[in-house]
């Protein structure tokens, strides 16, 4: 795997009666599995609206995108599971059978995948009202909305047993 990566722009901007920001983010991290990647953008922007001394408002926005593709199986958790004294793959490159059928290298590297998308849109509108100093009346409607898309693809893979037979399966 590689290190993660993470870019941020950030800027903001403003009079006495409009202040404005945005931030743009990118994330992406390779894990140490093979097969295995995020990748992360996050869109952030808010206005704070100054009308008088008695109103104010605030209009804020954000868009979060993940995408996420990882093993079907976690190979670290797997492996901690069965003595090294069972064959990954034999000397021709096959994978083995082997305890019990079960080979993590096979399920980690050929075993299949899934693939995850996720949206999330935020929204948030707030009006404020200060009649005195010490007191603020704020009414807000902060909308959420979620999209998520995922698929699992399973691969048959063939396990061959130390007497050459040959076994099929699926993780």
């Amino acid at each position: 795997g590689t290190s993660p990566q993470s870019h941020t722009l950030w800027l903001a901007t403003g009079t006495e009666s409009l202040k404005s920001r945005l931030s743009i983010n990118y994330y992406k991290a390779n894990y140490l599995e093979p097969n295995a990647k995020y990748e992360r953008y996050n869109i952030n922007i808010g206005n704070d609206y100054y009308l008088d001394s008695h109103f104010s408002a605030q209009l804020d926005l954000a868009i979060i995108y993940n995408h996420g593709h990882m093993p079907m199986t976690n190979g670290y958790t797997e492996a901690r599971q069965y003595a090294p004294i069972y064959a990954a793959k034999w000397s021709d490159g096959t994978y083995a059978y082997a305890k019990d059928g079960w080979n993590p290298l096979a399920a980690v590297k050929e075993g299949g995948s899934s693939n995850n998308r996720y949206a999330r849109f935020r929204g948030k509108l707030q009006l404020n009202y200060k009649p005195i100093q010490q007191l603020t009346i704020s009414a807000a409607a902060q909308p959420n909305w979620y999209l998520q898309h995922s698929k699992t693809y399973r691969n048959l893979v063939t396990l061959r047993q130390l007497n050459g037979d040959e076994i099929y399966c699926t993780y």
